[in-house]
């Protein structure tokens, strides 16, 4: 069934695929003294084993691979790698493998599982996070329930630093980049080496600092400037060649002024709309629209200005201000018994970030605010497996985690509504407005009369128009248990075939304290007016109180105190048949089921206005079933591999957030399907020449979605309560075609040097980067081009390299989406324009 759907799709590319596959088999001719490709081991089943031996769909980027080209982050890697998707929004990080994600709510938790030395990262704002000194990172594309446990339906990412070895000679290297365009310097060390002939360590540290690339001229000042730190200490101790102790201790700094937000639309004929006594738009929109395009210069940032910026709060410095702290520990114990090895992983990591922002995404001192996380983990796993030489082997273990998160997010409203109140007589403003008085107006329209309020001088004592700053104040306080059992059966059915039966069992508790407070002050100076049990604190009079509350009631936001609890239970099996049709190549296909637990709305806008839950408060877990078939074949006496996937994927009750305004609503609302076709490869056609490359086709589209967000052109048309049938669209961040190919050349120059010579390019077709499918907010096709020349010493003690990312200067996005209270105005995170950077190394 899969094959007959893609089959349909695929009419118009056969010819491609047809002229590179004769391309690429055609070389055979010229690879007769060809170097063999070096193995390549991963850990994707906990175990080490060949890439070409390993049934999961992986790809596999080496830490060296990444130093070469500056790479320090997964969101900069992400484009390298078909099917992945990572980069930065308004509230959290987006991470999506074929399509399957989670959506901007701080209280959802991600549908790809993210693991640094084996130990779970909790949070989305890990996977931006700087790193060092690594040895590959994995992409495990497909659900991986069984051996890594909730919140993989879509995969996996296995970040692996590198070890000490006991026995070495100290070694190390130091590396020092400069990108001088946007004032990028960084600088890495690193030291190895034992302390005994069973003891090691291994020390490794990074700075860097940068201007930004991202010209934000309504405060004169280059964005994002940042400051990163990592360093780690990792220890091991062999006492004996059955017995290893690995220990791990690392550090996260990470400091930024300002952000990569820009504005790549802005529709003035929904300003327009808005001006001619469109109501359904006036209610929530017209302020902030008159108050950005009343500012001198602000436009869209198209052609020669896509890298300039308009976002800023003056009136409230600091402005988009973020601070990150992240420290981790782990303690892993490898013991062999004859025909059995156990191990133990013990992880601990603490992840702090603050961000103090502009959440109106443009120049109107509007919205902004000061948000954070901060969270706790412990996990202790078990592992037992078998090495037999009978009829069947296995994997059991044991995992439980515990999490402590606090959410606090202080979002404010400025009382001169971007200074629109104070500095535009009442007469130009006023018409705009409809002319009733506040007792008469419903919830959608409270803040066209608080506007009103503020232009009748009789009810000046009722706002304080300039003095003002309404603020919500949300704090959402966590404590997750997670219990796991697991259990993987192997039977050799022949010396050829393999069947692994396997499952895991889970159980989840969340208990949360979740209190919404509304206030007064800029961010960071709030008083507040009414306290989590609705009772108002005296701070203002009962008129200026009053105002407080119906301001906040136009977003939902009403006072509460709550305590919720959720447990949930899971099995989710796996089956899979290995048929190693021969030394050189293997066939396997699997099903497997997974799940991404259940949680509360972290937004202050799920209650009823009395204070108790309403509805989005709680959203349920959602599930996948998937197939998976795969060929994997080496070939040309080692000189070639050629890895197949066909899956399909079926996702149940998708959580999603739709934006509404001022309003976040979480639900199970969608069924999603993702299936599709991934090819990757290596070719050693010489001894200097190797390629390679991969391409993925996607077939992603909602099954089931009648209750999508609408988009801004809906709002103004059907009014700020709709919904749109997404039902058989293609969901957010999944390119129907992307692919990457590579060319890496090495020569010796004489005894003395050594030419080396790298280059790489990606594509990835068009695809949308907001839930409600905007046409504002699609991601145009791109091709970017990475490149890298070096020179080193005959010994390799040193190099000296010049390296490009993103050559072809392609302008792209993680994140885009219409601007609360805006019409018309499209905030964008964007990434790095073309980077060109100089390298030197030194080996020791």
């Amino acid at each position: 069934m899969i094959a007959l759907i893609i089959e349909r799709k695929m009419n118009r590319t056969k010819l491609a695929i047809a002229v590179i596959a004769t391309q690429i088999f055609s070389t055979h001719s010229v690879v007769v003294h060809a170097q063999v490709l070096e193995e390549v081991l991963v850990t994707a089943r906990k175990k080490t084993e060949s890439l070409m031996d390993v049934p999961v769909a992986v790809s596999v980027v080496s830490g060296a691979a990444m130093d070469n080209e500056g790479i320090t982050n997964l969101e900069q890697l992400s484009s390298q790698v078909p099917g992945l998707q990572v980069g930065r929004s308004a509230l959290a990080s987006s991470i999506y493998i074929r399509g399957i994600g989670s959506g901007g709510n701080l209280g959802f938790e991600q549908s790809v599982g993210m693991y640094v030395d084996g130990i779970y990262q909790t949070r989305s704002r890990q996977f931006t996070q700087s790193l060092v000194d690594l040895d590959r990172i994995e992409v495990l594309r497909g659900p991986q329930s069984l051996l890594f446990g909730k919140n993989t339906v879509a995969g996996a990412i296995k970040v692996e630093s590198s070890n000490p070895l006991p026995g070495d000679d100290f070694n190390g290297y130091l590396i020092a980049d400069i990108e001088p365009e946007y004032g990028t310097a960084r600088g890495t060390a690193v030291l190895s080496g034992s302390l005994s002939d069973s003891f090691a360590a291994r020390l490794a540290f990074r700075y860097q600092e940068s201007d930004g690339y991202v010209d934000n001229v309504y405060i004169d000042r280059d964005v994002a400037q940042r400051d990163d730190t990592v360093a780690r200490l990792s220890l091991v101790w062999q006492p004996s060649e059955t017995l290893r102790f690995t220990g791990k201790l690392s550090r996260t700094e990470m400091e930024s002024v300002g952000i990569e937000q820009t504005n790549p639309v802005v529709d003035s004929t929904l300003l327009d709309q808005t001006l001619a006594g469109n109501t359904r738009l006036i209610t929530t929109q017209v302020v902030g629209a008159i108050a950005a395009f009343a500012t001198p210069g602000f436009t869209a940032g198209t052609g020669s200005k896509e890298y300039d910026s308009w976002t800023g709060n003056l009136d409230w410095a600091p402005y988009d201000e973020e601070e990150t702290e992240s420290n981790q520990a782990s303690l892993r114990v490898d013991w062999e018994l004859d025909q059995l090895t156990f191990t133990s992983l013990t992880g601990y990591s603490d992840f702090y970030f603050e961000q103090q922002h502009d959440v109106d995404f443009h120049p109107g001192n509007v919205a902004g605010g000061i948000s954070t996380e901060d969270v706790e983990l412990f996990s202790q796993e078990f592992r037992i497996a078998s090495d037999f030489d009978g009829f069947y082997n296995f994997t059991a273990g044991v995992y439980y985690e515990e999490q402590e998160l606090q959410v606090d997010a202080n979002p404010t409203l400025d009382g001169s509504l971007g200074g629109v109140i104070g500095q535009l007589p009442a007469n130009e403003l006023s018409p705009l407005l409809p002319p009733v008085p506040l007792s008469a107006l419903g919830v959608n329209s409270a803040w066209n009369g608080l506007v009103l309020a503020s232009l009748d001088p009789a009810n000046a004592p009722l706002i304080g128009a300039e003095q003002i700053n309404i603020y919500s104040g949300v704090s959402n306080k966590n404590d997750n248990d997670t219990l796991a059992i697991f259990g993987e059966l192997t039977f050799d059915l022949s010396d050829f075939l393999f069947l692994d039966v396997g499952g895991r069992w889970s159980e989840d508790s969340k208990k949360t304290n979740k209190q919404v407070q509304l206030g007064v002050g800029a961010p960071g100076e709030q008083t507040v007016v009414i306290g989590s049990d609705g009772v108002p604190t005296g701070a203002l009079d009962a008129q200026n109180t009053g105002v407080v509350a119906v301001s906040w009631s136009l977003a939902n936001a009403y006072p509460h105190n709550q305590n919720l609890k959720r447990d949930e239970s899971h099995f989710d099996p796996s089956v899979r048949l290995r048929w190693h049709m021969s030394d050189d190549a293997m066939t396997y296909i699997s099903y497997v089921e997974g799940y991404k637990s259940g949680g509360f709305n972290a937004s202050g806008d799920s209650s009823n206005p009395d204070g108790t839950p309403g509805p989005g408060t709680e959203f349920e877990d959602e599930q996948a079933q998937a197939w998976e078939l795969g060929v994997k074949t080496t070939f040309w006496d080692g000189r070639a591999r050629l890895s197949t996937t066909l899956f399909r994927t079926e996702i149940e009750d998708l959580q999603v957030t739709s934006f509404r305004g001022l309003t976040f609503v979480a639900d199970n609302a969608a069924a999603l399907i993702s299936q599709g076709l991934e090819m990757e490869g290596q070719f050693a056609l010489s001894e200097g020449w190797e390629v390679g490359g991969s391409l993925a086709y996607l077939d992603s589209e909602f099954d089931d979605f009648t209750t999508g967000s609408c988009t801004i052109q809906q709002v103004a048309a059907v009014g700020i309560v709709c919904n749109q049938d997404l039902s058989g669209e293609r969901g957010p961040n999944a390119p129907e075609w992307s692919g990457v190919v590579y060319a890496n050349y090495e020569q010796a120059m004489g005894d003395n040097f050594r030419f080396r010579f790298n280059i790489s390019g990606a594509y990835k077709d068009e695809y949308f980067l907001d839930g409600d499918l905007d046409p504002n907010t699609l991601q145009d096709s791109y091709v970017k081009l990475n490149a890298r020349i070096a020179l080193a010493g005959g010994d390799d003690s040193w190099e000296i390299a010049l390296y490009g990312r993103n050559l072809t200067d392609e302008t792209t996005y993680t994140f885009a989406t219409d601007a609360p209270l805006s019409a018309g105005i499209y905030g964008a995170w964007i990434e790095e324009p073309r980077i060109v950077g100089l390298q030197g190394r030194y080996n020791f």
